[in-house]
């Protein structure tokens, strides 16, 4: 979703972070990607023993993020864009590219069994 760098040569070897300055929750981004999708599929809190390792990124995380985009915007002119459109314009793009590889009979029934933990959970 990048452009071009126009100083590439003078930042060969140079590392940056490239996010966005103002965070928000797994949650929200989540909720995000569905609005952007068009779908009306419901979030549910898994407790975290059960979730699968492709979800593990929506359970607690016990330190905050802080992410400064500031050497991307002085080395190379880089600047984040408005997060909610980024997201729709990823959500467009993985609509339009589906990855080849089908879900899995494993990750399938990680799912469901996560999903039978929070009905066990929330009983």
């Amino acid at each position: 979703m990048g452009s071009p760098c126009p100083r590439a040569s003078s930042t060969a070897g140079a590392l940056s972070a490239r996010g966005e300055p103002r965070l928000t929750t797994i949650g929200d981004w989540f909720r995000q990607i569905l609005d952007a999708a068009g779908s009306a599929a419901e979030l549910v809190r898994v407790p975290e023993h059960a979730l699968p390792a492709d979800l593990a990124i929506s359970g607690s995380h016990p330190q905050h993020l802080h992410v400064s985009v500031a050497l991307a915007e002085r080395l190379i002119g880089w600047a984040p864009g408005d997060p909610a459109a980024r997201v729709a314009e990823s959500v467009r793009w993985h609509l339009a590219n589906p990855s080849p590889n089908a879900w899995t009979p494993e990750e399938s029934a990680a799912d469901d069994a996560a999903l039978a933990a929070a009905h066990d959970w929330l009983a």
